[in-house]
């Protein structure tokens, strides 16, 4: 068992947290003294210190991390002469190992190594560091980030923490990795900063024979279809950091033939349902939500009716009423798909009459009243009022409502949120529903983005209160995922969630001094990663750094599994924000982390947020290239006690740099072990488990013949000594559901004596006697399990990358290019003479849009005749790679798309499906209205207004109805000065939808460039009757009346604006209004009022002259 040790203390009293503070291992009375010890009085301007820990990390930072990765570096230039070394012996270094890693490792986190009082000469020690840390011989991945960094006042000197991350093979050729910490000193030269100690604090090198995972996304076709020009805009938006979270994914049996099939969607562009094949990838099929203006950022699949057949939630408020927003719901009568109906009003939400826009990240089925019927929490992260101006990254407030769906039977829901207890207007991403008390109901964990989560505790009857215990409420992590398991079988639950950890947050974390130490601690929540959040007496407590699995960098999805089929679970992370374009631009964490900070002190004073980085001109990364972890569980084997996770997505292929979402395990082809689906900002992702084979019992809690009335329920396999957990929650990490099953590694377990299933009720059932493997049914009430059968791919080969073909000349061809028809989508067969031609005419003649190749092996036409097609040799040794070699007279064909991109491994079984959606899918589809709008508004902030013209008329031409490209379009027209068109188009927007708030005042607006003053009054008291706090719309109706001459409805307007604004602006306004008018009295009695709410304001002086300069002579 994992147990999490208090730190110990050094010979001086200091805790050695790894935080803040260094142990000198050699007596309190030297340490002050020692050359490692960080320094006592240090610059604080964020800016300056900022600059010199980028310039240390780029240069002798760099320099020493190639030069322990093997590269050729003269590190004379970065390391002082008399620089020392303060490095343990080697007998410090321990070992421990499991079936898949052997790890090395010195010291840890909670165990820093102690410091010799001396050190030994650093350039004439740097062999014994890299015996001591045995890095990789071949490096392929190289990183060195500054942790802690204290810079001298003068600029002259410094002090840190670092890791250090090296990655590559070994002598034997096995994946390798090495982590180290270590404490250092700078001195600044003539012309660069120099190391001047070095002192290594902990490492941890693992190396494994094999990884783990494969990418087998391209052979398998695991793609939605995005299309270049699609992604080019897509990228765009990342390059400009404007896309967040746009999709997620659902596991499911869409067809109920065993195998399982992914629904992918992608918010207001597509959702694809890829079915799975059942022999060598997915397909896609038609489903009842393709339609672009239908796309969720996520469905739900869930039966809420009873009857035995799951419905589609959709997370998108596709229609607007008055005080109301509604999600649809797909529901069907029978299993053919024909059956499928839209209830196109199915959940009312309560929303302020014209607002809009409205994020809903994901829906969480459970039961909230205990009457055996599926409730629904609705988690919203915004909506279009949100970021206003009491928008803080430290505690904001200005999200959105959640909503509880309550369910009436029949496909009736009401939303209760309010009425039960659930508060607030928080940023949430993620919710778990379980029974985080033990108290036999469902509770609801609230995961939200820059606030603080909460746990509602259930009081048995639906009626929710925050929990006042220590852990999951109160505090503010950036929280983007959850996931709960008994990780390590101890009977222990602990929620992982996936938060941010950043190096450049928690080195400026204690740099400013104006704000108080509790603040102080509420940053260093946010900045320092992930939480493992375990269930104890004290509270759900977080272990996660000394778990090993916190720092991951910006984290979204996460889910425990099983993949190496040991009984303890391991945790896969993806992560990663917005990955710029070009890779060697800089990262803009270091300006957001200065605005957290300021936002931070304002919070304390009470004072609004501003925008620190408003005039930095930044062109870059978000957060990006960040890599994918997968934290190993080692299962108590390290030496310490303390570690239970190391980090191994390197070494087990599972590290991509994608920009991560959504991860879902899988088992795709039922060889029983578990796979991964991601959804990536750079596409869809299908990792395949190679590990040995494994047992695995599968097991489908029911009630009523449903899987719906099982959610919440706890299910455990117990043999001797060992009691295996989990619980069935079909929805996790982020926008993610999981599959209708739990699945348990039973290799090591020997014989199951039983399954416990806890039902959501409370009720208890034990069933004895189980298999341990293959699939079994539990049913609430029923003495027997069912067996279900397990259906399993066959074995194909792995062609790996498709290989370069031969022509008749013996020339190598390659991909689409072997029909010379660029631009087409194409099929390329690797034939045998015994597949007709028939077939292929077929194919031909059914997609007259494809273009077709066969590759035969020895190159002559098909026995019916001259094919109208090219028919290519190839040569034996090559074809074998792509023939099962128990089936040699098996069809396979490699797809490509419009781009010349391998998109799916087909096999003769697939080919006679129908090939239809999938060849749709390979060919270029239009450009989708969302990514259109956002770059019809990037090309009009950078005044390409030309080019925005035509984005926006994309939009339009796909769903006449978006206000906001007809709001961009007017946008267009007035920047040509075409103000009548302009006019059109806001009054085509508010024709789409007359509630639109933003429509009629931008209308309005139009109209006074117009010097339609009299209409666009009536515009701006259309926008005013339906959001009556919008501040601009009364401030453009004050500045219209007044320009009528009408100064007491100027007034009026401006002191409702006041109502809402805090700040000075309305009153600024007012007075200016009443200088225009020479009304002195009222110019003053304004501009007293500005006093009050900014007595700095820089204006005031000016506006004081000139009201004295209206006073009689």
């Amino acid at each position: 068992m994992f147990s999490p040790p208090t730190p110990p203390r050094c010979p001086g009293g200091m805790f050695l947290t790894g935080v803040l503070t260094l142990c000198s291992g050699c007596g309190s009375e030297t340490w002050e003294e020692h050359p490692l010890h960080p320094l006592e009085h240090f610059e604080r301007d964020l800016g300056i210190s900022e600059a010199a820990a980028e310039r240390i990390e780029q240069g002798p930072l760099a320099a020493l991390s190639a030069q322990l990765g093997g590269l050729d570096v003269y590190l004379p230039d970065w390391v002082s002469p008399s620089a020392q070394a303060f490095l343990p012996p080697a007998s410090a270094r321990r070992h421990f190992a499991d079936q898949t890693l052997l790890v090395h490792s010195l010291g840890s986190a909670l165990h820093p190594l102690e410091f010799d009082p001396q050190g030994t000469d650093l350039l004439a020690s740097i062999p014994d560091l890299i015996a001591l840390l045995m890095p990789p011989r071949e490096t392929l991945r190289r990183e060195g980030e500054l942790l802690r960094f204290r810079l001298a006042p003068d600029g002259q000197n410094a002090s840190g923490v670092a890791d250090i991350f090296l990655a590559g093979f070994n002598e034997s050729n096995q994946r390798c990795q090495v982590r180290l910490r270590c404490a250092l000193a700078f001195a600044r030269g003539n012309q660069r900063w120099q190391i001047t100690a070095l002192g290594l604090e902990s490492a941890l090198q693992a190396s494994t024979e094999f990884p783990a995972f494969r990418d087998v996304t391209r052979r398998t076709g695991f793609s939605d279809g995005m299309g270049t020009f699609n992604k080019r805009l897509l990228q765009e938006g990342l390059d400009d950091h404007r896309t967040l979270a746009l999709g997620g994914l659902t596991v499911l049996d869409w067809n109920r033939d065993g195998f399982l099939d992914v629904l992918a969607t992608r918010k207001g562009q597509l959702t694809t349902l890829l079915q799975n094949d059942g022999e060598s990838g997915f397909l896609p099929v038609p489903h009842p939500i393709e339609a672009p203006l239908l796309s969720p950022a996520f469905v739900l699949w869930v039966d809420l009716d009873g009857d035995g057949l799951e419905e589609l939630v959709g997370s998108e408020p596709l229609d607007y009423e008055g005080e109301q927003a509604f999600l649809s719901l797909w529901t069907r009568t029978g299993a053919d798909p024909r059956t499928w109906r839209r209830i196109e009003r199915a959940f009312s939400l309560p929303n302020p009459r014209g607002l809009r826009r409205l994020a809903i990240q994901t829906v969480v089925p459970f039961d909230a009243e205990g009457d055996g019927d599926l409730d629904l929490f609705v988690a919203v992260y915004g909506s279009g009022s949100s970021r206003g101006p009491h928008y803080n990254t430290v505690d904001a407030q200005d999200g959105a409502d959640n909503h509880l769906l309550i369910n009436n039977e029949g496909l009736i829901f009401t939303e209760e949120s309010d009425s039960r207890g659930i508060l607030g207007q928080g940023y949430t991403y993620v919710a778990t529903a379980f029974d985080f008390d033990q108290d036999g109901d469902s509770d609801l964990f609230e995961g939200n983005d820059f606030g603080p989560n909460h746990l509602w505790l259930n009081d048995g009857s639906g009626n929710f209160a925050v929990s006042k215990e220590p852990g999951l409420s109160g505090f503010s992590a950036y929280t983007m995922g959850s996931s709960l398991a008994d990780y390590d079988n101890e009977g222990v639950w602990s929620l992982y969630l996936s938060n941010m950890s950043s190096e450049q947050g928690q080195r400026m974390l204690e740099l400013p001094t104006s704000i108080s130490e509790e603040m102080r601690q509420r940053v260093g929540i946010i900045a320092q990663g992930n939480g493992l959040h375990r269930q104890g007496d004290a509270g759900w407590l977080d272990h996660a750094t000394a778990a090993g699995c916190a720092e991951a960098q910006w984290s979204w999805g996460s889910a425990f599994f099983d993949p190496d089929g040991d009984g303890d679970l391991d945790l896969a992370v993806t992560n990663g924000f917005a990955s710029h374009s070009n890779p060697n631009h800089p990262d803009w964490q270091t300006y957001y982390w200065r605005q957290v900070l300021d936002d931070a002190l304002r919070l304390e004073e009470g004072q609004l947020s501003r925008n620190v980085n408003l005039d930095t001109k930044f062109q870059g990364s978000f957060n990006g290239f960040e890599r994918d972890c997968l934290f190993w569980n080692m299962d108590g084997s390290d030496p310490h006690g303390e570690r239970c996770f190391v980090e191994a997505g390197w070494l087990l292929g599972l590290d991509g740099e994608h920009d991560g979402r959504a991860l879902a395990p899988l088992d795709f082809d039922g060889d029983g072990d578990t796979d991964l689906a991601l959804w990536t900002l750079q596409g869809l992702r299908l990792y395949e488990n190679l590990s040995p084979p494994q047992t695995t019992l599968i097991i489908e809690p029911q009630v009523k013949g449903s899987s719906a009335g099982a959610i919440g329920a706890v299910v455990s396999i117990e043999s001797g000594e060992h009691i295996r957990r989990a619980p069935f929650l079909l929805v996790s990490g982020f926008q993610t559901q999981n599959e209708a099953s739990l699945r348990f590694a039973t290799s090591n377990m020997g014989k199951i004596l039983r399954a416990r299933v806890q039902w959501p009720d409370g009720t208890e059932e034990v069933w004895d006697d189980l298999p341990s493997q293959g699939r079994v049914r539990l049913e609430k009430g029923q003495s027997e399990h069912t067996s279900i059968p397990v259906p399993r791919w066959p074995r194909l080969l792995d062609p790996g990358q498709p290989q370069p073909a031969l022509d008749a000349a013996g020339r190598g061809i390659d991909g689409p290019h072997l029909v010379g028809r660029p631009g087409q989508p194409t099929l390329v067969l690797f034939t045998r003479d015994s597949i007709p031609s028939a077939l292929l005419r077929q194919l031909l003649t059914e997609h007259p849009g494809v273009a077709l190749t066969q590759v035969s092996l020895n190159g002559e036409p098909a026995p019916e005749g001259e094919a109208p097609w090219p028919i290519l040799a190839m040569t034996e040794e090559l074809a074998l790679r792509f023939f099962d070699q128990r089936k040699p007279d098996s069809l396979t064909a490699f797809a490509f798309d419009a781009n010349g991109d391998w998109r799916r491994l087909l096999t003769e079984g697939t080919l006679k499906q129908d090939l239809a959606p999938l060849l749709a899918l390979l060919a270029e589809e239009a450009p989708f209205p969302e990514l259109s709008v956002e770059a019809g508004r990037r090309a009009l902030n950078e005044s390409r207004f030309r080019a925005a013209q035509v984005y926006f008329q994309n939009a339009l031409d796909q769903d006449p109805s978006r206000t906001d490209a007809w709001d961009g379009m007017a946008r267009t027209h007035l920047s040509f000065s075409r103000l009548a068109k302009a006019e059109e188009c806001y009054a085509a927007a508010v024709a789409a939808d007359p509630d639109y708030a933003l429509g009629h005042l931008n209308l309005g607006v139009a109209r006074v460039k117009g010097n339609k003053i009299s209409e666009a009054l009536m515009a701006f008291e259309q926008a005013l009757e339906i959001d009556p706090t919008n501040i601009r719309a009364h401030l453009f109706l004050a500045t219209a009346s007044a320009s009528l001459g009408d100064l007491p409805r100027a007034q009026l307007a401006l002191e409702a604006a006041a109502e809402h604004d805090p700040s000075a602006e309305p009153y600024l306004l007012m007075t200016q209004i009443a200088l225009a008018a020479k009304d002195q009295s009222a110019a003053q009695a304004a501009l007293e009022k500005v006093k009050l709410r900014e007595p700095q304001h820089p204006d005031l002086q000016a506006l004081e002259q000139r009201i004295r300069a209206l006073a009689p002579k």
